[in-house]
């Protein structure tokens, strides 16, 4: 299928973000062409301003992003935002009065930009434009300053909305075939491993206090757990480790060479699941801490391929971005929300980043992150019972199974520990039913050979 684009100083940004909505939808075969290429009657996707003459196909009506207002703040969406069918929209032609698809003899004319709209989120545009004081303790954007949450549409991820939208408009107009079946959807469980061993006892607390002896150390009782019901329900899981760490407040140190911890990975490869790398709480501002952790994970596991998430889920785009570049990262599975569950970058459907600054794509892979354990189950963030937990998750693995995509749960190891986490552990035993129920429970890796 050919798409034409008008706008060449921003061709790299537009066909990356045609190529993420046509990965949506499972749509690979297509060419990039010049506006000034077409020829009459060639039935095809035309993204610009003005139609051309004799024109057929869809024609997708350019907004005003990708101009002298791309990443100022000027160029923000103004909310509240226009909708369509309750489908929230950013950017459109500020001549029309609301947004519509409308149908000619011979081609659709969508009057709104769901082009510039996916790749204002996908991107992080929001993030790179407002740097100054929207973010929490740890460096994360704050939950309350996203358009979709001040929308209410972190429940659906819009991206795979837009590319259902065109989707239908190309099988109304011949272009495709309707899909004979749902494309497969899937589950990518995973666990940061923020400390590998078991809480002492008060009987070994007291021996160590009183004869310095030290007491040998245990894998926590996390794994036993998890790796139990994994097999129970034929899931296969990804396993975050730390490789080092610079801040006493935030990283507690361990040897991913220490014997417990071998042997854990030993008995987690055994298994099927994958061991990745679980970046320190300043790696991801510091590039040089990256490549000393980088280093150490790959001779660890004896492997150059890495792949993971960073802990208390940091990042700075596009410069976190950058550094997973430069180091040859296969796929990181950060973006998410620890304040807020559902799809914080609008999509369910793993991508590669794009730096939007240098308008350049990384070659880095991106499984967003749906739900963390103490993101629902925690006081301090969404403080939601059990039984509304499971009704959460459940409406958004309806949204994953719908567009063929990926729910990302992270479980900690640790959840299982604390006096207070007692009460979540049926629920997360249902949790993992569930799921091996509705979707194809795999590791990342795997996952992303099935987007590739």
């Amino acid at each position: 299928m050919k798409i034409y684009i008008e706008n060449l100083r921003f061709w790299k940004h537009i066909s990356y973000a045609m190529e993420v909505m046509c990965r949506c939808i499972h749509l690979h075969d297509i060419d990039f062409m010049k506006a000034e290429e077409y020829l009459p009657n060639d039935c095809a996707v035309y993204y610009g301003r003005n139609i051309p003459q004799f024109f057929k196909g869809i024609f997708i009506k350019e907004g005003g992003f990708f101009g002298d207002s791309y990443l100022r703040r000027e160029g923000m969406p103004r909310l509240p935002l226009k909708r369509y069918k309750d489908i929230p929209i950013l950017f459109m032609e500020s001549s029309y009065e609301k947004p519509d698809i409308i149908e000619k003899d011979y081609y659709t004319e969508l009057n709104f930009d769901l082009i510039q709209s996916a790749f204002f989120i996908v991107t992080g545009c929001e993030e790179i434009i407002n740097r100054d004081g929207t973010f929490d303790i740890h460096s994360r954007y704050l939950i309350e300053n996203r358009i979709l949450y001040k929308e209410n549409f972190l429940n659906k991820p819009i991206i795979n909305v837009y590319a259902y939208m065109l989707q239908q408009c190309l099988i109304y107009r011949g272009m495709i075939e309707a899909e004979k079946r749902p494309p497969a959807a899937y589950a990518h469980i995973s666990h940061d491993v923020d400390w590998p061993y078991a809480r002492k006892s008060e009987l070994e607390k007291e021996l160590i206090k009183n004869t310095g002896v030290k007491v040998k150390r245990k894998a926590d009782i996390g794994f036993d757990i998890i790796l139990e019901t994994e097999l129970k329900y034929d899931i296969h899981s990804s396993w975050f480790f730390k490789s080092g760490g610079s801040n006493l407040g935030y990283d507690r140190q361990y040897d991913m060479q220490d014997c417990v911890v071998k042997q854990l990975i030993r008995r987690l490869v055994q298994k099927g699941d994958e061991v990745g790398w679980h970046y320190s709480y300043n790696a991801a501002f510091d590039p040089i801490q990256f490549r000393r952790e980088y280093h150490y994970f790959t001779e660890s596991i004896e492997s150059d391929t890495a792949y993971g998430r960073n802990h208390y889920l940091r990042y700075m785009i596009p410069e976190t971005w950058r550094t997973y570049s430069d180091f040859g990262i296969l796929y990181d599975a950060t973006l998410g929300s620890a304040q807020h569950e559902g799809f914080i970058y609008g999509i369910c459907t793993p991508f590669q980043l794009f730096d939007a600054v240098r308008g350049e794509n990384l070659n880095v892979w991106e499984i967003p992150l749906t739900v963390m354990d103490g993101t629902v189950c925690m006081k301090t963030y969404r403080g939601m019972n059990p039984k509304k937990v499971m009704e959460t998750v459940d409406q958004l693995v309806q949204e994953v199974r719908k567009y063929g995509g990926v729910f990302s749960l992270l479980w900690h190891n640790t959840s299982f520990q604390a006096t207070e986490w007692r009460e979540w552990e049926n629920t997360y035993y249902e949790l993992m039913k569930f799921l091996s129920d509705s979707l194809v429970c795999d590791v990342g890796k795997r996952i992303i050979e099935a987007y590739q």
